[in-house]
């Protein structure tokens, strides 16, 4: 075997470990949704992100790697108490899950992948530290997050979701 066939196969396998992963971020998430102070959602939600960045920089996959670097920082603010928790953290928690998940599906398929994934990222979260709205949700029930929505409307939203 060559050198070249050894690192796609390291690739392989590790996108595929990413893909097994996105399944339980998503959850993670839905668990933060509901309650943001599920500690035990946050931790897990921070290993995954964390072993992404770290085993994505190891194979050369440096749009990733960083990506998983920006969503790991803001984990570990919010883990510190640095920033608080809202539901448009969470949205941009989830979309860069969504991005992670594409990026993935692109690179397995063979499609090439734009390079834009950590700047989208960056940008997701900037604009909420540029003041894009933090709407608190560690004060607020469950019930007040949604009783803005319908049953049908709060349906929708979680089914899309994941």
């Amino acid at each position: 075997m060559t050198d070249a066939t050894d690192n796609t196969t390291i690739v392989t396998d590790f996108l595929a470990e990413v893909e097994g992963y996105l399944p339980e971020m998503r959850s993670c998430l839905q668990a933060l949704y509901l309650d943001s102070g599920n500690q035990e959602a946050v931790k897990e939600l921070h290993r995954m992100t964390h072993t992404i960045r770290g085993v994505a920089s190891m194979v050369q996959l440096q749009d990733l790697s960083e990506a998983a670097a920006v969503m790991e920082d803001e984990l570990d603010a919010l883990m510190a108490g640095n920033t608080s928790w809202s539901s448009k953290r969470l949205d941009a928690m989830a979309v860069t899950v969504d991005r992670i998940s594409t990026y993935c599906d692109d690179l397995e398929s063979g499609e090439s992948v734009d390079g834009n994934l950590h700047l989208a990222t960056l940008s997701s979260f900037a604009d909420l530290d540029a003041g894009g709205g933090d709407d608190v949700t560690e004060d607020a029930s469950v019930d007040d997050f949604f009783a803005d929505f319908s049953e049908e409307e709060t349906d929708e939203q979680t089914d899309d979701f994941f």
